[in-house]
C-alpha cells in the first residue's frame, strides 16, 4: 500500500513562516515606502502657461502676439508650439507690410488659422471651462506626441 504523507499543523506553520520570510526579503516594509497622495492636477510648473492662456483667450490672437513680445520662457515649450507662435507673429508682420503697400486686402493666415483651430480644440475639449482648458493645455505641453497630433505637425 502506498504511503501517504499527512500534512500536520506544524508543517503548515513552517511553510507559512518560510513564505513570510521570503516575502519580507523581496519587498521593503510598507512603513518605509514614501507616501504620495494623488492630486487631480499636475503641479509641475509649465513655462509660459499664463502667456499661452492669455493668448488663447484673447479676442484677436494675432494682435495680441504682435502687441506682446514672446517671453523667453516660451522657448522652453515644445518646438511645434514655439514654431507656430513664431509663424503667427511673422505672418502678422508680413501682412501688415503687404497691406500698407497694396490695398487689395489679400492676406495669408495659415499659421493663424492653425492657432485658431488649436484654440477651438482646447475650448471644445474643455467645454469652455478655463480651468479644464488649462489642465488640457498642460497635458498637451507635457506630451509632445499628442501635441503634434493636435497641431497637425
Amino acid at each position: 500500500m502506498p504511503s501517504s504523507t499527512l500534512i500536520t499543523s506544524d508543517d503548515d506553520d513552517d511553510l507559512g513562516r518560510s513564505l513570510e520570510l521570503r516575502t519580507q526579503c523581496l519587498s521593503p516594509p510598507l512603513d518605509s515606502l514614501p507616501s504620495r497622495s494623488p492630486t487631480p492636477f499636475d503641479t509641475t510648473p509649465v513655462p509660459s502657461l499664463s502667456y499661452l492662456m492669455a493668448l488663447l483667450t484673447a479676442p484677436d490672437m494675432a494682435a495680441y502676439i504682435h502687441a506682446n513680445a514672446l517671453p523667453e520662457s516660451v522657448y522652453q515649450l515644445p518646438m511645434p508650439l514655439v514654431s507656430l507662435l513664431i509663424q503667427v507673429r511673422e505672418e502678422y508682420i508680413y501682412n501688415q507690410q503687404m497691406h500698407q503697400q497694396s490695398l487689395d486686402g489679400a492676406q495669408q493666415h495659415s499659421a493663424l488659422d492653425k492657432l485658431r483651430a488649436f484654440r477651438d480644440y482646447l475650448m471644445t475639449s474643455s467645454n469652455q471651462d478655463m480651468g479644464a482648458m488649462m489642465v488640457l493645455l498642460r497635458r498637451l505641453i507635457n506630451d509632445d506626441a499628442e501635441l503634434s497630433l493636435v497641431l497637425g505637425t
